[in-house]
C-alpha cells in the first residue's frame, strides 16, 4: 500500500505498505529462489488488491491511517474509590460493585467500574473555569471542588448537579468526609477549613475554624469524628476541636536536617524557607503521618506534637498518602514519581516488657515519568496511582515492591468513541474538550498494473536476469494526492464540555450536546468542497428552530436518510427529533431496572438501524429497543453479566451486536428480541485468549460499501470490526469462533495479512512463529477472531466510501471502501507534557 513521504507534521495521512513482505520477496528472488505458490511479489508504494472480486469480504482496502487528531489527555487530580451495593442481591451486603471517581486538570470526572475489570462507565464534563482539586464519594453522592470556590454535589447518573454551596473562603484545595458522613470538611484559600452539613440530603455551611497563615493544603477526620487534623503552607500542622473549631495543637515542621530527633533513616538536607504540608492523615491511636514540600514522609505523636519517626526517600515534595483499612501500611508518593511503602514493625523491648512499634520502608517502585499526584487503595486489595502523565497504575498491594512483581497501566483515552465517520461524505468529525473539528480525508491517485511493472522491472532486476515484474500483476499504485483538510471547527459556547456528538451520513448534518442541551448545525457545501488549500466554501449555520428544545444526552445519532436525530437524554428518555420539522415528534422513556433501586451507571450507548425502523440503546446493564416507525417502545434485553461497551446494527438487518466489557459478544434480533443462531450457540462458547484481554472494546463498525439492504448485495459480508485502543478483533458472524483453547491469529506487521498467519520479525529470529497454540504448540489456524494490532494507540477503527476503484480500469481487486484507522502516537502527547523532574546522573 503506498503512503506519502511528505506529509504535513501531525496531519498526515498514511496508505500502509507492506514492507516487510517486499524486503522477504526481494531477498529471496536476489538469491534466484522461486516464490511460494499464491504469493504475490510486491512493488515500492503499492496495495495488494488480490482477493476475488466475486467475494467482497475478501477484498483488500486502502488504510487512511490518520494521525492529525491533536487529543490530549490532561493530568490526575484526585482518585477516590466507592463502593456501590450490587442491584442483583437483595442483601446489598453480600455483593458490591467497586468503582473509583478519578477528577482530572481538565475539570472532567471519570467513573470507572473496578468489578469490571476496569472499565470506564461515564465522564461527568467539567468546564474551562471549574477545575477540581479535591473530590469526596460518599454513598450515592459524590461531592467536588476546585479553584473556583463552590462546593458542588453531582448526580453520576444524570451528570447534573444537585446542588453546590460557597465555600466563602476561596479557592477549596482539599476536603474530606467524617466517618458518620454527615460533615464535609474543606480546606481554602483564605486559611480557614469550612464546615459543610450534608447530612440531610441538602449542603449548608456550618461553620469557619480559625484563620491561620496560609491556605489549608490538606485536612483529616479522625475515626472519633471529634479532631480535625489539618496541614498548610505555613509549615504548620494542627490539630482542631470539631466542635468549637479552635486549635488544640500545633506542630511546626522545621526545614530538613533540624527536625526534631533522626532515626538514622533521615539524611540532612541543605533546603532552607518555610515548608509545605501537602499531605496530612491521622490514624486512629493519634499518630498523624505527613508528606511535605522537603520529600519527608513523616510520622508524629498527635498527642504531645512530637516527632516520632522522619524518612528522606523522596527527592522532592511528598504529595499524597494512602492508608491500608488496617492502618498497618502507608504508600507515600510525589513529584520524583516514586511510590515508596511504609509498613509497621513490632518488636519487643530488650527485656520483653513491652513491644515496641515503628515503621519501616518496606518497597518501592518508579513505574509513572512524571509527577504522582494521587494514591487510592480499593477493598479488593489494589493500589491505584496517577499524575502528571495522565496514566493511573494498578498494583497488587500484597505483591507492591517484590521483584518481578507486575503492574497494569491504565490508558488515558476514553472507553467510547471519539471519532465519528461520514463513509459516503469521507469526512471525519473529531470531537475534542470544548471544540469539534470536521476533516475531510485525503485522496490518491492509482496508477495501472502496466506501469507498476516497467517501473519495477526497471528499479528491480534478479540475479538470473528475470524481473520482479513478472510477479505484480494486478497490482496497482497509489500516491497521496490531496492531504487530509480541516473543513471546520466549531467551539462551544461559554466553554463548555462536549458530552456526545454526531454526524450525518452525507455530511449536511453536526450535533452535539452540553449539560445545557442539544443543538443541531447544518453544514452547507461539505460534501461537495473542492479539494484545495481553502475551506471557505463550508459554511455552518445552526438549526435554530430546536434551540433550547432538546436536552443534554449521553449519545445521539442520525438515521441513514439524515432525517431524524435521535439521542438518548441524561433524563433517561429517547428524543426522537425531526430534522425537517424542526420540532421534537417523541419522547420515549426508558423503563426502569426491575429494582429501581440505585442509580443507573454505566455507559449509554446508541445505534440506528440502516433501514431507520429500529433503535437500540443501553442503560445500566441491559440494552432496550425501540420502534421509530410506531414511536414506541418494544422491549428489552434480559441483564447481562457485564457492562455492554460497544453497540451496533448489523448493516442490511436488524440485529444489534453488544459486546460486553468482560468481551462477551452478543447478536440479538430487534424484532423477535431473540438471539441469533450464532449467538445462540457461541456467545458463551468464546475463545479464552479473547475474554481475557484487559482492553475494553468500544466501537463496533462494518463496511460502509455493504450498507445495503441483504438482498441488494449477493455474498454480504458478516464481518464485524471490534475495536480497543491495542487492537480490532475481525469477528465472522457466518463462522464459529475458534475453540476456548485455541491461539488467535495475531496480526501485528501488515495489514494485508488480515486473513491469513503471519510471522512476527522476532518469531523468524528466534526460528518459531508467533502465533503457537498455548496447549499443544501448533500453529494458529483459526479463521475467526483475528487481532491485528498494527495501529496503536488506537481512537477509531472504521471504513468510508472508495476513492480509487473507479480511476483505473483494472482496479476491480480493490474492495469498494477504504479503511480508516485513527492513531494518537503515546510520543506526540509525552511531547506536550511538562519536563520531569532533573536527577544528576553519573558520568553524565
Amino acid at each position: 500500500m503506498a503512503g506519502s513521504k511528505k506529509a504535513r507534521k501531525d496531519r498526515d495521512e498514511e496508505i500502509s505498505t507492506d514492507r516487510g513482505q517486499y524486503k522477504k520477496i526481494r531477498k529471496q528472488l536476489l538469491k534466484g529462489t522461486k516464490l511460494k505458490s499464491g504469493k504475490k511479489s510486491p512493488a515500492r508504494a503499492t496495495s495488494a488488491a488480490s482477493s476475488d472480486k466475486q467475494n467482497p469480504s475478501n477484498q483488500s482496502y486502502f488504510v487512511h491511517r490518520c494521525r492529525f487528531i491533536e487529543y490530549m489527555p490532561t493530568a490526575i487530580n484526585s482518585i477516590v474509590p466507592q463502593v456501590i451495593p450490587s442491584q442483583d442481591k437483595k442483601d446489598k451486603s453480600e455483593e458490591r460493585d467497586i468503582r473509583v471517581a478519578v477528577s482530572r486538570d481538565n475539570g472532567n470526572i471519570e467513573i470507572w467500574n473496578v468489578s469490571n475489570d476496569w472499565h470506564m462507565e461515564r465522564i461527568i464534563p467539567g468546564s474551562a473555569d471549574a477545575s477540581v482539586e479535591a473530590v469526596v464519594w460518599h454513598g450515592d453522592r459524590l461531592f467536588t471542588a476546585g479553584l473556583h470556590s463552590m462546593i458542588m454535589e453531582w448526580n453520576a447518573s444524570t451528570l447534573k448537579v444537585e446542588g453546590m454551596v460557597d465555600s466563602y473562603g476561596g479557592s477549596v484545595w482539599c476536603m474530606d468526609m467524617n466517618h458518620a458522613g454527615t460533615t464535609l470538611a474543606a480546606g481554602c484559600e483564605d486559611g480557614c477549613v469550612k464546615l459543610v452539613d450534608v447530612e440531610h440530603g441538602t449542603l449548608s455551611y456550618i461553620r469557619s475554624f480559625d484563620k491561620q497563615e496560609g491556605r489549608v493544603l490538606s485536612v483529616s477526620w479522625h475515626e472519633n469524628d471529634r479532631v480535625l487534623v489539618s496541614g498548610g503552607s505555613d509549615g504548620t500542622i494542627r490539630l482542631w476541636n470539631a466542635a468549637s473549631g479552635r486549635c488544640t495543637l500545633r506542630i511546626i515542621v522545621q526545614s530538613s536536617g533540624s527536625a526534631g530527633k533522626r532515626t538514622g533513616t533521615e539524611t540532612p538536607g541543605a533546603r532552607g524557607g518555610v515548608v509545605l504540608v501537602w499531605v496530612v492523615r491521622v490514624l486512629p491511636d493519634m499518630t498523624i503521618v505527613s508528606g511535605d514540600s522537603h520529600g519527608r514522609t513523616q510520622f508524629w505523636d498527635g498527642k504531645f506534637g512530637t516527632l516520632l519517626q522522619s524518612f528522606t526517600h523522596h527527592e522532592a515534595d511528598v504529595l499524597t498518602l494512602a492508608v491500608t483499612p488496617d492502618n498497618s501500611t502507608i504508600y507515600a508518593s510525589g513529584v520524583d514519581n516514586k511510590v515508596a511503602e511504609f509498613r509497621q514493625a513490632v518488636s519487643s523491648t530488650d527485656d520483653g516488657s513491652a513491644e515496641q512499634r515503628t515503621w519501616v520502608l518496606s518497597g518501592r517502585c518508579r513505574d509513572h515519568t512524571h509527577d504522582v499526584r494521587a494514591l487510592a487503595l480499593t477493598p479488593d486489595g489494589k493500589l491505584v496511582t496517577g499524575g502528571l502523565d495522565t496514566n493511573m497504575i494498578v498494583y497488587n498491594q500484597d505483591s507492591f515492591g517484590h521483584s518481578g512483581a507486575s503492574h497494569r497501566k491504565l490508558p488515558p483515552f476514553p472507553h467510547y468513541p471519539m471519532i465519528k465517520v461520514a463513509a459516503p461524505a469521507r469526512l471525519v468529525l473529531s470531537r475534542g474538550l470544548t471544540k469539534l473539528q470536521v476533516w475531510r480525508l485525503g485522496r490518491s491517485e492509482l496508477s495501472s498494473p502496466t506501469a507498476v511493472a516497467a517501473e519495477t522491472a526497471r528499479q528491480q532486476q534478479t540475479s538470473d536476469g528475470s524481473t520482479l515484474a513478472a510477479h505484480v500483476h494486478h497490482r496497482i499504485t497509489a500516491t497521496v494526492s490531496t492531504q487530509p483538510r480541516l473543513l471546520l471547527t466549531l467551539e462551544t459556547k461559554f466553554s463548555e464540555h462536549i458530552i456526545s456528538t454526531c454526524i450525518s451520513d452525507d455530511g449536511s448534518l453536526v450535533a452535539y450536546a452540553t449539560l445545557s442541551g442539544t443543538r443541531v448545525f447544518h453544514l452547507s457545501a461539505a460534501a461537495s468542497v473542492p479539494d484545495s488549500d481553502t475551506v471557505a466554501s463550508c459554511h455552518v449555520r445552526r438549526i435554530k428552530g430546536l434551540s433550547g428544545k432538546l436536552a443534554a444526552a449521553h449519545n445521539m445519532a442520525f438515521t441513514t436518510n439524515s432525517n431524524l436525530l435521535v439521542t438518548a437524554t441524561t433524563d433517561e428518555t429517547l428524543e426522537v427529533i425531526s430534522i425537517a420539522e424542526k420540532r421534537k415528534v417523541a419522547t420515549l422513556p426508558v423503563p426502569p431496572s426491575p429494582d429501581n433501586t440505585t442509580p443507573r451507571l454505566g455507559p449509554c450507548l446508541l445505534s440506528i438501524s440502516t433501514d431507520g425502523q429500529w433503535t437500540a440503546v443501553s442503560y445500566d446493564e441491559r440494552v432496550h429497543v425501540f420502534n421509530l416507525d410506531a414511536l414506541t417502545y418494544c422491549a428489552s434485553t434480559p441483564r447481562f453479566a457485564s457492562m455492554p461497551s460497544a453497540l451496533a446494527f448489523q448493516p442490511g438487518s436488524s440485529t444489534v451486536v453488544v459486546v460486553c466489557a468482560n468481551h462477551q459478544v452478543f447478536c440479538v434480533d430487534a424484532e423477535s428480541m431473540e438471539p441469533t443462531p450464532w449467538s445462540e450457540a457461541h456467545s458463551h462458547n468464546l475463545p479464552q485468549q479473547w475474554l481475557n484481554r484487559k482492553e475494553k472494546v468500544f466501537g463496533i463498525s462494518f463496511d460502509a460499501a455493504l450498507d445495503k439492504p441483504a438482498a441488494a448485495v449477493a455474498g454480504r459480508s458478516t464481518k464485524a470490526y471490534l475495536f480497543d485502543h491495542a487492537a480490532f478483533c475481525v469477528v465472522d458472524f457466518a463462522q464459529p469462533p475458534p475453540s476456548s483453547d485455541a491461539r488467535l491469529v495475531e496480526v501485528g506487521a501488515t495489514m494485508q495479512d488480515l486473513h491469513g498467519r503471519q510471522r512476527t520479525t522476532s518469531a523468524r529470529r528466534h526460528g518459531k512463529d508467533k502465533h503457537t497454540s498455548s496447549t499443544n504448540g501448533d500453529i494458529a489456524t483459526a479463521t475467526n477472531f483475528k487481532l491485528v494490532k498494527k495501529f496503536q494507540p488506537l481512537l477509531y477503527a472504521g471504513f468510508t466510501a472508495n476513492a480509487h476503484a473507479a480511476t483505473v480500469e483494472d482496479a476491480g481487486d480493490v474492495a469498494e471502501s477504504d479503511m480508516v484507522v485513527v492513531e494518537r502516537p503515546w510520543l506526540a502527547i509525552m511531547q506536550n507534557l511538562p519536563p520531569p523532574l532533573y536527577r544528576e546522573k553519573y558520568g553524565v
